[in-house]
């Protein structure tokens, strides 16, 4: 019985090993995975960042070669740009002008008008109580003739 036990801690103790030994190597593995995909990132990000640093170099090379006449040509264009704006803006400011001076000028007529209907209104009531006041003195007089 003791042989069995022996043998029992014996092939426990190999498996102990050997599952330690798998662990162990299947960690290596994974380290040097993970370190060889750093490696991989950190090329690639060398690569973008000696990309991006030879795209500025070029970008100020470039920007050398066309010089002054670059800049002439980008002046002129916000100059034409500026000039449709203001343009733009003007007729826009007229129009708005224009059609308050309308409306102004539409106020003023219909002002006009009420003012030359207050006074014909006026005359016609003035002439209607002329006549009532002409009426009512005649029959003012005919009343006093009669007693």
């Amino acid at each position: 019985e003791m042989r069995v036990e022996n043998t029992i801690t014996a092939a426990v103790v190999i498996q102990t090993v050997v599952r330690s030994w798998l662990c162990q190597r299947e960690l290596t593995s994974l380290r040097s995975k993970a370190v060889e995909a750093e490696l991989l990132a950190n090329e690639a990000a060398s690569v973008t960042i000696q990309a991006f640093a030879r795209s500025l170099i070029c970008q100020k090379q470039l920007s050398k070669l066309k010089g002054e006449a670059y800049f002439a040509e980008m002046r002129t264009a916000a100059v034409v740009i500026q000039t449709f704006v203001r343009s733009w803006l003007c007729q826009r400011e007229l129009t708005s002008l224009r059609s308050k001076a309308v409306e102004a000028e539409l106020l003023a007529k219909e002002a006009a008008s009420v003012t030359i209907q207050a006074f014909a209104r006026s005359l016609i009531c003035r002439k209607q109580l002329s006549k009532l006041k002409g009426e009512a003195y005649f029959a003012e007089m005919r009343t006093a003739a009669v007693v």
